[in-house]
């Protein structure tokens, strides 16, 4: 009986020891494993990856890790009117027009600079090219633009001006004829503000202005290599026609 009884509770305290051992919790090196693969799996989802222009680029959420631990200048190509109404706070403004006169920030060649505009990216590259042709050596541009990033919520500086409200237009035109990735811009020549797009396969293209301060029928000139056509802004959209 006692040889039983022994027996049963050897058995017994073999299953609780058994349970014990399946349940514990994860030992230092098996949390530490863990979190290096959460984090290599982060970085291949967020790393910067290379433009078809070959210009570095990152997504906002990789600019954001830039952004907290001061690392990255940011830097505003929209221009003075759009810079003045809402930016990424403590960007610094050099627009896009300024910087194809040679007007650079002056800052280290080495210094790590993420650019950005609002269309969402097509400035920006531009800019970024021409930093990189001045020997900038860390420039990456914000994949998705100013306005994905503001509607994050990431920090941001803004003038709440109502006469300076943002509004919005979309041109749709075509340009027969140039290559398709040519550049083609619409500018609002009284504030200065610009949005660029790339012509497509098909020789149409979309422009998408996030405008500030400007009133109906106002004079939008669209452009491209040599050619240009004016049509008013609307909030309803427009369409234009770049012939040679």
């Amino acid at each position: 009986m006692f040889s039983y009884k022994l027996a049963t509770g050897l058995a017994f305290l073999g299953v609780v020891c058994l349970s014990i051992s399946c349940t514990q919790s994860p030992t230092p090196e098996d949390q530490s494993q863990s979190s290096v693969q959460a984090q290599a799996k982060t970085e291949r989802a967020t790393q910067p990856h290379s433009h078809d222009h070959g210009v570095p680029m990152v997504s906002a959420d990789f600019a954001k890790v830039y952004y907290d631990n001061g690392q990255a200048k940011f830097l505003d190509v929209r221009g003075d009117h759009a810079f003045g109404a809402e930016r990424i706070a403590g960007a610094t403004s050099v627009s896009l027009l300024d910087m194809r006169q040679g007007i650079l920030p002056d800052w280290p060649r080495d210094q790590l600079i993420v650019a950005y505009c609002g269309c969402p990216h097509a400035m920006s590259v531009e800019a970024a090219s021409i930093l990189i042709r001045r020997g900038f050596t860390n420039v990456f541009v914000m994949d998705e633009g100013y306005y994905y990033w503001k509607e994050k919520g990431y920090p941001i500086e803004a003038s709440n001006d109502p006469e300076n409200a943002l509004r919005r237009m979309t041109i749709r035109g075509t340009a027969p004829g140039l290559a398709a990735g040519t550049p083609v811009y619409a500018a609002h020549d009284k504030t200065g503000q610009l949005e660029a797009a790339a012509i497509k396969a098909d020789g149409s293209f979309e422009l998408h202005l996030p405008f500030y301060g400007v009133a109906d029928r106002e004079p939008i000139r669209v452009y491209a290599e040599g050619r240009e056509a004016t049509v008013g802004f609307s909030e309803a959209g427009g369409g234009v026609l770049l012939a040679q």
